[in-house]
């Protein structure tokens, strides 16, 4: 897979199930809100259908389900079976779940199996693979390898911890992350597939680097090499955060001439998931807690890249949950979705867009009076952009990312990634 720092995309390809080349209605609408990466959708259609499914179907479109859902384990038993004892699969099929399962193997940090399985996928199937699907296999062996000797990231929660947290220059989130006797501000980023770090501050922060150079692609769709670098332990609080990865950028590739900012560190998902639930108040209170009350999914995990259910007056939509990034945007899905209203009620503009290693510029139509409905909460957008334009070569499956004009909406935000809900208590 190719890196992405705001953004980590696992890039399944399209497969097609047997019982789909039997044209079956069922599979076949199963199969295509895999192939949108729908999860919600396919986790509801999969249990209202699962009694009339035959076994073998029922547990390969599970196997994604759980993946998405957080149940890694779950997910590994499922595509384990299915690699061992069903001999009717297409290359296609076993391609996408060797490709889960490396995924899966990554997020529970068993590096050297998540190598094993990029080996086995080029190995086997480079008949079913692109070009650039190859270069992203080569840029993953070369990091899960680069990780073989490092133990997994392992979070330690005491119990209930509370820290404050505040805007930086850039308007961010950043949170207070001790080492040793220092503290320093760093990121709190849904939207970062991976810690990310500048090299002199983790030179500053003495972190352990890895000989590996893999590469990276921001939010703007810019392309940097990155290295990695392991810390022992930080402090989020009284949590405990030991083995953590970052990529380290230069610090070229971190600073925004613009508006003269600067990003030291972004604590990432990998992290920010291991804290089970997470209480964001707007008056700049953060709450850590174990998870202990279950509600309705509306939460989804696509590789690193967190996914919402957003609901609007149209329709009801996938979204990137995106904590770093201080607007909500929607994506040249929803453009290609509703392109005669966004035609007939945008006004054409251009957007200038920063991400780490850059700024560039892109069409937008800008949207006025967008509602949208999230966490059991209603908001009303006084603009919005839709992108021209996908700014991933591999194609957007969301059709939009949720940022922090929404979030600031609201008095608290829930994030339970345990249970894989986001919720929104009450309104202002």
């Amino acid at each position: 897979m190719r890196i992405h720092l705001f953004c980590l995309f696992l890039g399944l390809a399209s497969l097609t199930t047997r019982a789909a080349v039997n044209n079956d209605p069922i599979v076949d609408r199963l199969q295509a809100y895999l192939d949108q990466k729908d999860y919600f959708r396919l986790k509801m259609v999969l249990a209202e259908e699962a009694p009339h499914l035959p076994d073998h179907t029922r547990t390969y479109f599970q196997a994604f389900v759980d993946n998405a859902f957080a149940d890694n384990v779950s997910s590994m038993k499922a595509v384990k079976t299915l690699l061992q004892t069903d001999t009717g699969l297409t290359e296609k099929q076993q391609y996408a779940l060797w490709s889960l399962q490396e995924d899966n193997y990554y997020k529970i940090g068993e590096y050297r199996l998540a190598r094993e399985s990029c080996d086995t996928i080029l190995h086997r199937y480079a008949d079913e693979i692109s070009a650039l699907k190859r270069d992203d296999l080569a840029n993953d062996r070369m990091l899960w390898g680069a990780l073989e000797d490092v133990p997994p990231q392992e979070l330690t929660l005491p119990g209930i911890t509370r820290v404050r947290w505040k805007r930086d220059a850039g308007g961010l989130m950043s949170v207070p992350v001790r080492k040793d006797t220092s503290t320093y501000d760093f990121v709190f980023d849904t939207g970062a597939g991976l810690s990310t770090i500048s090299e002199s501050f983790a030179r500053r922060l003495h972190l352990h680097p890895r000989n590996v150079s893999v590469d990276v692609q921001s939010s703007t769709g810019i392309h940097n090499t990155s290295m990695l670098a392991v810390a022992d332990s930080l402090y989020l609080g009284d949590v405990l955060m030991q083995h953590v990865v970052f990529l380290v950028l230069p610090d070229s590739q971190l600073y925004f001439p613009p508006i003269h900012y600067t990003i030291n560190a972004i604590l990432g998902l990998p992290v920010i998931s291991q804290l089970q639930e997470i209480h964001i108040l707007k008056d700049g209170g953060l709450t850590i807690q174990p998870s202990t009350l279950q509600r309705p999914s509306n939460l989804a995990l696509d590789g690193w890249t967190p996914i919402v259910c957003v609901t609007t007056d149209e329709d009801t939509l996938s979204f990137h949950l995106d904590t770093g990034a201080n607007t909500t945007d929607l994506f040249s899905p929803y453009l290609q979705k509703h392109r005669e209203k966004v035609l007939k009620e945008g006004r054409r503009e251009t957007s200038t867009r920063g991400g780490a290693g850059g700024i560039v510029s892109t069409e937008v139509i800008r949207l006025s009076h967008f509602s949208l409905s999230v966490g059991g909460q209603k908001v009303t957008l006084p603009h919005v952009q839709v992108l021209a334009a996908p700014t991933d070569a591999a194609g957007e499956k969301y059709y939009g990312n949720l940022g922090q004009d929404v979030i600031s909406h609201f008095p608290e935000m829930i994030l339970n990634f345990k249970y894989m809900y986001l919720n929104f208590p009450t309104a202002i």
